[in-house]
């Protein structure tokens, strides 16, 4: 069942204080739970790529570069939601292990765009199955119903923090609408 109201928004008649206090205590608990996956998961991956030498922020650029090759350094920031000189520095250490190239955009000298290099398009398919490997791991044992009504919530979550809108998969990094014009 979907819970439309925060137990916290309830009348405390019908809860009571004890009752609230619970449904704060679990609510607290699933926080520390839903971050205690995200880290795990994080460590496992970043742990699958440690002999290529890259970490997870780097897989998560390698990754939408696989999806739209030659998207700005500011784009794949924002879609990553990382600040300038973290992507700056992920960039460079790409460039420096030869996986990206960087090139100044032709209609704008300040915007630096991202290239795989044919060592990156070779890795890719070492990558995936080492993706696959952590994934499986991480979903065993749920049903593609459960994996269904996860990404809901999951979803739902990250509209309750205001951070829900396209998935970054799906957007268009040319699509300048709402943007700054890289």
């Amino acid at each position: 069942q979907i819970r439309t109201r925060h137990p916290r928004a309830r009348d405390s008649a019908s809860c009571g204080k004890k009752g609230h206090e619970m449904a704060q205590d679990r609510d607290l608990e699933l926080a520390f739970e839903l971050t205690k996956t995200s880290e795990a998961a994080r460590r496992s991956i970043a742990h699958a790529y440690a002999d290529v030498g890259i970490d997870f922020t780097d897989i998560r650029i390698l990754y939408r570069l696989f999806v739209f090759d030659g998207q700005s350094q500011s784009q794949l920031a924002a879609i990553l939601e990382l600040d300038p000189m973290t992507m700056s520095r992920c960039a460079s250490r790409l460039e420096s292990l030869a996986l990206v190239r960087r090139e100044i955009a032709a209609t704008d000298s300040r915007v630096k765009r991202l290239f795989l290099t044919q060592k990156a398009h070779s890795l890719k398919e070492t990558l995936r199955p080492r993706s696959a490997k952590v994934i499986d791991s991480l979903l065993g044992g749920l049903s593609d119903e459960h994996l269904e009504e996860l990404l809901v919530c999951v979803d739902r979550l990250c509209g309750n923090l205001g951070t829900l809108g396209p998935t970054p998969a799906t957007k268009d990094p040319t699509d300048k609408r709402g943007r700054s014009s890289d």
